[in-house]
């Protein structure tokens, strides 16, 4: 029984990515960005950091700092974020959102809080802070699995 559920959950978190990247490239049909550009932008702003760097945001990301360039490059051509050499080292780059990248995401902000609360309205509380507590179990499992 264990093995069939690992398997289950195994293909059902590569469907639940396609899906939600489907839903989310929909949902943002007109805006000029795609779901990966978006989740760039919010982890820009989640870095714990005043002026994150490639590598961090690849890091967080759990991506290769080739893939973060790329869509950086394509953000900044839409003038949402800006790179600019890091002050502590001139051999990496840091990325900060613009004021254009404020503008929108306000603009966006009561859609998006509605299409969260349509997305999760199955979901109670208590169920909420478990699914999050295993998706970060799994991730430091898969973590500590990459360094064997």
């Amino acid at each position: 029984m264990r093995s069939a559920n690992q398997k289950s959950i195994f293909g059902l978190l590569f469907k639940t990515a396609n899906t939600l990247q489907t839903y989310l490239d929909h949902n943002l049909k007109g805006s000029g960005i795609t779901s990966k550009q978006m989740l760039m932008m919010i982890m820009i702003s989640s870095c714990n950091q005043e002026n994150p760097t490639l590598k961090d945001v690849a890091q967080l990301w759990g991506t290769s700092y080739q893939n973060i360039k790329q869509i950086a490059l394509k953000l900044e051509q839409k003038n949402l974020i800006e790179i600019v050499d890091n002050p502590n080292d001139k051999r990496s780059k840091c990325i900060n959102l613009t004021s254009e990248a404020n503008h929108f995401w306000k603009a966006r902000e009561s859609d998006d809080q509605e299409e969260m609360k349509k997305l999760f309205s199955k979901f109670s509380d208590d169920e909420l802070a478990q699914f999050v507590t295993l998706l970060l179990k799994l991730i430091d499992s898969i973590d500590g699995n990459q360094n064997v």
